[in-house]
């Protein structure tokens, strides 16, 4: 009998293992598929708000809720789009060359120059190989684009049956395990709804104050670069450190005055994110401790590149919600 037990927890041990193997090498299946998640938790809120306000059926609501973001974007498309393509462009054109001053700019110091002559001798080295994968970088594009797509089917398909999906998941627990795991689904799908909308709120928020600042200081393709810094807020840390490197290398092009303008206004967004919007926020949406938030970050972009960091913030809180279950808080003892 106890040969049986020893036999049965090797062969669990080594099950593990396999799944762990298995999950690193089908990783990036495993992002898109919860990028799916995400669609459809969202798409399952606003088809929640759909229904409760025109009474609806839940299959047309998730239609109308589909086709209004749908319309909202080519609205968006339709008026602005053609201003923000002629600013891409135009950011694109002006990007290189407040590079090229801050280039020179990082020169003219000592250690500077030793940094710019280490970068040149790598880069040299790395161009002919980077001429070769151009070809790769385009099917790159293609592979992003088409899993984009994907994740989109899925998180429809997610919105429009969870409980069809949340059942044949079950069935493949034992008995004693589902309820459990049904409740833990249950929170985990609430606290990430609840991150997507603080984080889109913090992003439509960030995108419109940089905008309209850089437009009032002067800077060039101000909403194509105030879009950017809104996308850029989804990757909490490095996102906002992203969000304003091109537009402090087109300010440069208008004199080391306006740089600073622009620097200075990021600067203030921030802490108008971090003291102002934030705590609004958190009061009704679930949010990570910033340690959390940093150390998550690091870890997934180490392991799985920038896809991972793209997704290290929802992943944790989907992790937090798994660790508060398997580790419940233990209340005081009573006062004697």
């Amino acid at each position: 009998m106890q040969d049986v037990n020893v036999f049965r927890r090797a062969a669990i041990v080594l099950a593990m293992i396999v799944a762990l193997l298995a999950a690193w090498r089908l990783h990036e299946l495993i992002l898109l598929l919860f990028g799916s998640v995400l669609i459809g938790v969202l798409l399952r809120r606003l088809m929640v708000w759909v229904k409760r306000w025109t009474r609806l059926p839940e299959g047309a609501a998730l239609f109308v809720a589909v086709a209004g973001v749908l319309l909202l974007l080519g609205f968006f498309g339709f008026f602005f789009g053609w201003r923000i393509q002629g600013q891409i462009a135009e950011a694109a054109d002006l990007i290189p060359k407040g590079l090229r001053i801050f280039t020179d700019w990082v020169r003219a110091t000592p250690v500077g120059s030793r940094l710019i002559g280490a970068a040149k001798e790598v880069h040299a080295a790395a161009a002919i190989p980077v001429l070769t994968q151009v070809p790769m970088f385009a099917w790159s594009a293609m592979v992003i684009l088409g899993e984009s797509l994907a994740a989109l089917v899925g998180g429809i398909y997610l919105a429009a049956q969870p409980d069809l999906y949340r059942r044949g998941l079950m069935r493949l627990l034992p008995a004693r395990l589902r309820p459990w795991t049904a409740s833990l689904l249950e929170e985990t799908g609430s606290r990430l709804r609840q991150w997507l909308i603080a984080q889109l709120v913090a992003m439509a928020s960030i995108g419109v104050l940089v905008g309209a600042g850089l437009t009032l200081i002067g800077v060039p393709a101000s909403l194509a670069l105030g879009l950017f810094a809104g996308l850029t807020e989804f990757v909490p840390v490095a996102g906002p450190i992203v969000g304003a490197v091109p537009a402090l290398l087109i300010a440069l092009l208008h004199g080391v005055n306006k740089a600073e303008y622009v620097l200075l206004l990021f600067v203030l967004v921030q802490q108008f994110e971090g003291h102002v919007l934030l705590p609004l926020v958190q009061r009704r949406f679930a949010t990570l401790p910033p340690v959390v938030t940093v150390f998550s970050l690091i870890g997934a972009a180490v392991l799985f590149g920038w896809v991972g960091a793209l997704f290290a913030t929802p992943l944790a809180v989907a992790g937090s919600v798994l660790l508060e279950r398997l580790t419940p808080t233990q209340k005081p003892p009573a006062p004697v």
